[in-house]
């Protein structure tokens, strides 16, 4: 039991070098944030989303908060 336990482990392992590859990954990373639009069961589309949520952003914002996005990010550590 051990040992097949051991091999599970090994293969977690390996897939955690997988994932945090793809998350070093500039582009891959942006794909994943902003390449794919948030689904819900009755999707209205991103633009329903963005003017409902505009409030809370803007007020993030105004408390400091960072925005991460892609190009935004570079701006910061260049």
């Amino acid at each position: 039991m051990y040992l097949s336990i051991h091999e599970e482990v090994l293969t977690l392992f390996d897939d955690l070098d997988t994932v945090a590859a793809e998350i070093a990954d500039p582009k891959r990373r942006a794909w994943f944030i902003w390449a794919t639009p948030f689904k819900y069961p009755s999707d209205m589309g991103i633009g329903y989303y963005r003017a409902r949520f505009a409030e809370e952003v803007q007020k993030a914002k105004a408390e400091g908060w960072p925005d991460n996005r892609p190009e935004s990010v570079k701006k910061r550590s260049a």
